[in-house]
């Protein structure tokens, strides 16, 4: 088990690298790779293949390899054009996180650009709907030299979508991530107490793994 985890972990480590090539360089179509857990969010689209592009997307995104998410979400929506959540996907991993709060310039053209064609997709169900709108308020073209107020604006749209969903996990937790871009590594008082949003935070994460033990 731990050598084949550890192959998983080479493999998204290398298309990671691959994603992020030579400026215009071409890269071989995205591979579907095993071993990446059995988690899945169905989606608006009639393709099960664009599906099953999408599923790998959001768990290379939970597992923090937003190049080869991006690549997988790319594939979705190759796939199948008219998947909003596709081009969400893209949209989403293009954005900052935890570990990478700036958002490059190309980044950001990408995610305005990608969002753009899940707000005019015409087939979204009701929760698709409310993510791609709280999403809406993360970019902004062009893109302000300070994101601290984008990043508050997505946060509190999450929130509502989480209020208004509140059995969706997946919901609950890119509400806690937004939560927890707004104060990267700083969840905590060097006393121990808990920073503005913290238990929120936590409750949020408390109320999801009540749901989903496994999630």
């Amino acid at each position: 088990y731990p050598m084949k985890a550890l192959s998983v972990a080479l493999i998204a480590v290398g298309l990671a690298a691959a994603s992020h090539g030579a400026a215009g360089a071409p890269t071989k179509p995205m591979p579907l790779i095993e071993g990446l857990g059995a988690h899945t969010r169905k989606v608006t689209t009639d393709s099960a293949e664009a599906q099953r592009y999408f599923d790998q997307g959001l768990n290379f995104l939970f597992g923090f390899n937003h190049g080869a998410a991006i690549r997988s979400f790319e594939e979705a929506a190759r796939l199948d054009p008219e998947c909003a959540m596709a081009h969400w996907g893209v949209a989403l991993a293009s954005g900052p996180h935890i570990n990478f709060p700036m958002v490059p310039p190309p980044a950001a053209e990408r995610a305005w650009r990608e969002l753009g064609r899940a707000q005019a997709a015409k087939h979204v169900s009701p929760v698709e709907q409310a993510l791609i709108g709280a999403l809406a308020r993360r970019y902004a073209n062009p893109q302000p030299d300070d994101r601290a107020p984008l990043d508050l604006a997505y946060a509190n749209a999450m929130r509502e979508v989480w209020r208004k969903f509140p059995d969706d996990t997946d919901v609950g937790v890119l509400f806690v991530e937004a939560m927890m871009d707004l104060r990267p590594w700083d969840q905590w008082t060097p006393e121990g107490q808990p920073q503005p949003g913290t238990d929120e935070i936590l409750a949020t994460l408390d109320r999801v793994l009540a749901l989903d033990v496994n999630h």
